[in-house]
């Protein structure tokens, strides 16, 4: 995910997917047509330091131009709507909630591609989960600016600290869009605590 660590700690399989994809996103940005890609900059971390690949979401109804997000503890979304192939790749990071970037995708798709949110699918990747993303409580504060309740979305633990849930925070958002919760599939992995997922926070090498 992170293209500025070494691509050597990833499997074969991943290491080749990474490369293509690599080279996939780079053709996308220097050949789709403008209105084609919604671009809407999270500015984390990946993005401040490797600003060639600045977009945190893509779409497309071209079944030829394969689109993905890479996540090491960011919540990846992918959704297809039947009624419109509308095919979308979403990367959600804390700040990119923030920012309500899922909420200005669906939107978007909604109003300029007729994207029919009550036939779309979602599928939620793995992510770090409500337990494991610890924030410091300044950070938290900020999210009361969301235009909803975002009460139960966060827990505090000191004085300083408290935990963000991200996943429940987006899926708020896509019901709000319209999309239905039998539609919605979110893995319940933990990035963090399951060894077998990359996990930035974890170990900043993977």
């Amino acid at each position: 995910y992170y293209y500025m660590h070494p691509i050597k700690n990833m499997n074969s399989f991943v290491q080749n997917f990474a490369y293509s994809l690599g080279k996939q996103r780079k053709y996308l940005l220097a050949n789709c047509k403008k209105e084609n890609v919604y671009i809407d900059t999270a500015l984390t971390q990946v993005y401040q330091t490797y600003g060639e690949y600045d977009y945190d979401a893509y779409y497309t109804k071209d079944i030829q131009h394969p689109i993905g997000v890479f996540t090491a503890d960011c919540l990846g979304i992918v959704l297809y709507d039947p009624t419109s192939h509308i095919i979308a790749a979403i990367h959600s990071g804390w700040a990119g909630t923030r920012k309500q970037i899922t909420s200005k995708v669906l939107n978007h798709l909604i109003q300029k591609e007729h994207l029919n949110p009550s036939t779309t699918k979602v599928y939620m990747c793995p992510c770090i989960q409500f337990d494991s993303l610890e924030m410091g409580t300044d950070i938290l504060e900020t999210f009361h600016q969301l235009p909803f309740d975002v009460s139960p979305f966060i827990k505090t633990i000191s004085t300083t600290k408290g935990l963000l849930d991200n996943r429940g925070l987006n899926i708020e958002m896509l019901k709000r869009c319209g999309i239905l919760e039998a539609n919605i599939i979110a893995s319940n992995l933990d990035t963090f605590h399951d060894q077998n997922m990359f996990s930035y926070r974890r170990n900043r090498q993977c």
